[in-house]
């Protein structure tokens, strides 16, 4: 089970909502590999874009708890 919290304070949560895997996210995380062999941890813009759908993102963005079962 996975569990995400709005970054809200408990009175603005407007409650819990359960949610779906997403069977093709976009990657959040990726690494680049600098020239001296080390690798630099780099964020995906397109993971960074504010979500309003139906995906743990948007429901996250509407200020609700989500979870999702594995």
């Amino acid at each position: 089970m996975s569990i995400n919290y709005p970054p809200l304070p408990s009175a603005e949560i407007k409650g819990v909502h359960y949610i779906e895997n997403e069977q093709f996210p976009a990657p959040q995380i990726g690494y680049e590999l600098l020239a001296d062999g080390t690798a630099k941890q780099t964020m995906n813009p397109e993971a960074i874009k504010p979500a309003e759908g139906d995906n743990d993102s948007g429901w996250l963005n509407k200020g609700y708890i989500t979870y999702t079962l594995f």
